[in-house]
């Protein structure tokens, strides 16, 4: 447990109740999840020493919520600035409805046929229409638009950087889900709802903290209107889950990682022109994935840190700031990339390039 630091505040000493000015330092800012579990402030250094046996393991615990919850936030974030630049839908109208839903008409650049003729990359990468969107809400969810298994497979090794020393289980669950708050529908050329637009599988990582506690962590439940990336397992299992499902061989795929190794077969597979499909895609987001953990370790070093936890656990105020400079030099660098990318290689070579890019 941290020693207090004083600043302003209205809260009441933990210990005697007299008005308190010195919060603890480790678990300040932590989220309430329990009423009867909060963080501690106190008075002055006396009652902070008497009390600080008994906070002690409470604190612990609140140190393990704070981490959790902002890993989540930024990982979320850096998501959204990741398919925000890796765009790769070519969508011609957004109608955002008087219920919320979003409707997209796009145009059939992703034909397996139209895209094998493809001379370039240039086609492929599209600019995000977030002047289209109207609100953020419906931004967040047109970027998220059927990308469940985006956030899971390229999103793999993130998590499993910014989670360690904080989870002790991962996995990768596949299911049906329920209770939409909003839906983004695929629309035809005359804005009418297409066929199937309404059934949408998702995926998410289902994590467990070293304390014990079981949560979800849904990085691109936006576009079913839900912008929390973390819940506790129970109530998004209750809440959110129609039936849990199984991937294509599932006895293969079905860990954490599965989804990222069964995408990156896929950027291999030439076989025919539906895979030929899935190639350019897998293999663009081979290589794009690994720019997030290359500008995370530069931007760390950069800044004479070690590690993303010290990051984490800073103050709110200077978390807030660090966590918009790593989003804004992540942003950079997949611009760089698309630059890079889109310019030099035609398909083909690319998905040959991108095989060097997708190594586990």
């Amino acid at each position: 447990m941290n020693k207090p630091k004083s600043v302003p505040g209205n809260s009441t000493c933990t210990r005697c109740q007299a008005p308190a000015t010195l919060p603890c330092v480790g678990c300040q800012d932590a989220p309430i999840l329990d009423p009867q579990i909060h963080s501690a402030s106190y008075c002055n250094i006396s009652c902070y020493e008497a009390d600080k046996d008994k906070h002690e393991e409470t604190c612990k615990q609140l140190q393990v919520h704070k981490l959790f919850y902002r890993a989540g936030d930024i990982l979320q974030e850096i998501f959204y600035v990741y398919k925000e630049k890796i765009f790769l839908r070519k969508i011609l109208s957004v109608k955002v409805m008087e219920n919320g839903d979003v409707g997209l008409t796009m145009d059939n650049m992703d034909n397996p046929k139209q895209m094998a003729m493809m001379p370039t990359f240039a086609e492929l990468f599209q600019k995000f229409p977030g002047n289209k969107c109207g609100s953020r809400g419906a931004r967040k969810a047109v970027l998220t638009y059927n990308a469940g298994s985006d956030a899971v497979a390229w999103m793999h090794d993130m998590v499993k950087y910014l989670l360690d020393g904080i989870a002790v289980n991962i996995e990768e669950i596949s299911l049906e889900p329920k209770n939409h708050r909003r839906q983004v529908i695929d629309l035809d050329p005359k804005q009418e709802p297409q066929e199937g637009s309404f059934k949408r599988y998702h995926d998410i990582f289902k994590v467990e903290i070293k304390n014990g506690e079981v949560y979800a962590l849904d990085l691109a439940g936006a576009q079913f209107g839900y912008y929390n990336p973390v819940t506790p397992w129970e109530e998004y299992f209750t809440t959110r889950v129609e039936q849990i499902t199984q991937r294509d061989n599932w006895e293969e795929y079905q860990h954490f990682g599965g989804l990222k190794k069964m995408h990156v077969k896929e950027s291999k597979d030439l076989s025919s022109i539906d895979m030929f499909q899935f190639s350019q895609f897998a293999g663009l987001n081979c290589c794009a994935s690994e720019i997030l953990e290359e500008t995370l370790w530069a931007w760390l070093k950069q800044h004479r840190l070690t590690a993303i936890e010290e990051v984490l656990d800073l103050p709110r105020d200077t978390y807030q700031i660090k966590r918009k400079e790593l989003l804004k030099k992540i942003g950079e660098d997949l611009e760089a990339f698309v630059s890079r990318t889109r310019v030099n290689l035609a398909p083909l070579r690319a998905l040959k390039a991108a095989r060097g890019c997708a190594q586990q």
